[in-house]
């Protein structure tokens, strides 16, 4: 080590020179080790330090990320969560190349670069939280006092805005508005002006029922403009917070105006009167349709039939149906339908019969519908004897156009069936043989030419409609098989 100077010269020219002699006892070997060793220490005391501000960095890396779950909008921790995933494989991916990530310069600004987007979110999501939480309120609070918003559109319009939506999207999104709830002006007219407009429509109705038409429909004309300014001075608060328009308000004004008048001036006699006869005009032209549309399908069927003996049942099913005829012909003619016959005890079934084809029903669309009473049979309470019940049932007649389609039924199918059995004709039956109780006689000529004779009672012990047993004493009751139906003199039907 050097020491003191011990030799001082000058020269001219050429400076100063100093001679320094040994006072360190080391040779020049330990002082070169010593200093290896002190940069050695150095070298430690700097990796020590680099350690420290690692811990240091890495300490306030994760109590960053603990903060921030306990700041962030509960709806928005998939979000958060997905980014804080990805900060930590960086650090992952960072030590894996051999990179401290906590004590690197560059790894470091990475790392607290993406710390600091998150922690941004985080932010973010928690003003949006207490925004949506601000707005529920006042919400709520509306509901207890004006009602101007529609309450279940307002949390759903709310919950759209802050739902399904990143953070940093939301943030693009225009602001909040609530949605009002549909205004009337209405009831506020009737606070200011009710007993007013009941007195102008009272006086036009006396002018009105008085024949005077003119003059009240000139009062009330008069005092319409006047009800509508009313209408937008009472709504002006409504439309300054853009709940309604003036053209919504003086628009709702003049059509209550107006329904109001048609029905002070309202004479339900003639109105009455009026709709009977469009009525009655409707269904007339839709008899008129049917008829004309009954006339061409029978000819067609004429000229297509096979029979060798026509019944002409299809003629005079849709006379009777358009009013032409009577449903008396067709009384007692089997409607067979298991699902509502019942079993004779015999193998066989106890159909419904016939018992009238009322006047048709007119539809809305202008098709008719025939309406058939069936007497429909049943057990009694005791299951000892049959008895018949009225049954309705509605069969498609005519389309809106007139066009038969009952020839399509079961109704026409069994008249038919039964008319074919047992040689009925319904050729050249009019009302007035209907009405006179006569029988329709069975055809024996190939042209059908049926006519009419008084009823006679049946032979005794002959079988009745639906091959029913007529029993008239023991033996014969003796020899049925137990449970077969039968019939009595009184008509009646009983069960063995």
């Amino acid at each position: 080590m050097a020491g003191q100077g011990i030799v001082h010269t000058t020269q001219a020219g050429e400076g100063d020179a100093v001679i320094f002699g040994r006072e360190s006892k080391l040779s020049p070997i330990d002082n070169i080790l010593n200093l290896g060793a002190q940069k050695q220490k150095a070298k430690a005391q700097s990796a020590l330090l680099k350690q420290k501000l690692s811990n240091d960095n890495q300490q306030t890396f994760h109590k960053q990320l603990q903060d921030i779950h306990s700041k962030v909008w509960s709806r928005d921790l998939p979000e958060i969560e997905e980014k804080i995933n990805n900060v930590i494989k960086y650090t992952i991916d960072a030590q894996r190349n051999g990179v401290d990530p906590f004590s690197d310069v560059g790894a470091q600004a990475e790392i607290f670069g993406m710390l600091g987007n998150i922690q941004a979110t985080a932010g973010a999501s928690l003003n949006d939280k207490n925004s949506y939480e601000s707005r529920m309120k006042e919400i709520a609070a509306d509901q207890m006092k004006d009602k101007n918003y529609d309450l279940e559109a307002s949390i759903k319009a709310l919950d759209e805005r802050y739902t399904g939506k990143k953070v940093a999207d939301r943030a693009l999104q225009p602001e909040f508005k609530p949605v009002f709830s549909k205004y009337s002006v209405i009831p506020a007219l009737d606070k200011v002006m009710g007993d007013n407009v009941k007195e102008v429509f009272k006086s036009a109705k006396v002018y009105s029922d008085a024949g005077n038409t003119k003059d009240a429909n000139a009062m009330l004309d008069a005092a319409k403009q006047p009800f509508i300014q009313t209408a937008l001075q009472q709504a002006a608060p409504m439309i300054a917070i853009g709940r309604t328009t003036p053209e919504a308000v003086a628009q709702e004004a003049s059509d209550y105006w107006d329904t109001q008048k048609k029905t002070a001036l309202y004479d339900p006699l003639k109105v009455n009167t009026l709709e009977l006869a469009k009525t009655k005009e409707a269904n007339l032209q839709a008899y008129r349709n049917a008829s004309l549309g009954l006339r061409r399908q029978a000819l067609e069927l004429a000229k297509k039939s096979k029979e060798t003996t026509p019944t002409y049942a299809f003629d005079e099913i849709g006379r009777t149906i358009t009013g032409g005829g009577s449903s008396a012909v067709f009384e007692n003619t089997p409607y067979e339908d298991t699902d509502l016959g019942i079993p004779d005890g015999a193998g066989g079934y106890i159909y419904p019969i016939i018992s009238k084809i009322e006047k048709s029903e007119v539809n809305p669309d202008k098709s008719i519908t025939a309406v058939v009473t069936l007497k429909k049979p049943q057990l009694s309470k005791d299951e000892k004897s049959v008895e018949f019940v009225d049954h309705i049932l509605k069969v498609p007649a005519f389309d809106k156009i007139g066009n038969p389609v009952y020839q399509n039924s079961k109704l026409y199918a069994d008249i038919q069936k039964n008319a074919v059995k047992n040689n009925i004709s319904y050729a050249n039956i009019s009302q007035q043989e209907v009405g006179s109780g006569k029988a329709n006689i069975t055809p024996t000529t190939a042209n059908n030419q049926g006519g009419f004779f008084n009823p006679v009672k049946p032979p005794a012990n002959t079988t009745p409609t639906n091959n029913i047993p007529l029993i008239k004493d023991k033996a014969s009751f003796d020899a049925l098989p137990k449970g077969t139906i039968y019939t009595k003199i009184d008509g009646k039907k009983y069960k063995k």
